[in-house]
């Protein structure tokens, strides 16, 4: 089951990197990049207006959890947004693609 995580990052250049790093580990299929975002949040009593670049990462049931971790570790944020949720319907051959791309590392679905 093809599994979208949704991410958020402090610029293009760091989305980019993590996207790139998702990849590279085979934790994701493919990340859409969705620059101009803002975000407005409170933290540490203060109010935040951000700019932010969304990841949209396909991935797999298997490797969700193994995505999510990465993104924590290597994310610049304290405390980074990484929420998902299962895609029902869809593309039958798009979901095997996935499938074959977000395999993790040296091809483990576990």
């Amino acid at each position: 089951m093809v599994v979208t995580l949704y991410c958020t990052a402090p610029s293009d250049a760091v989305a980019r990197t993590l996207a790139e790093g998702l990849l590279a580990a085979k934790l994701a299929a493919c990340v859409n990049l969705l620059p101009g975002g803002r975000s407005l949040y409170v933290w540490d009593a203060q109010l935040q207006d951000e700019p932010e670049t969304y990841l949209l990462i396909k991935t797999t049931e298997p490797q969700a959890a193994a995505a999510t971790a990465w993104l924590v570790t290597n994310h610049p944020y304290d405390e980074p947004c990484v929420t998902g949720w299962r895609c029902e319907f869809g593309s039958q051959p798009f979901a095997a693609w996935v499938a074959s791309q977000a395999t993790g590392p040296a091809g483990t679905t576990e």
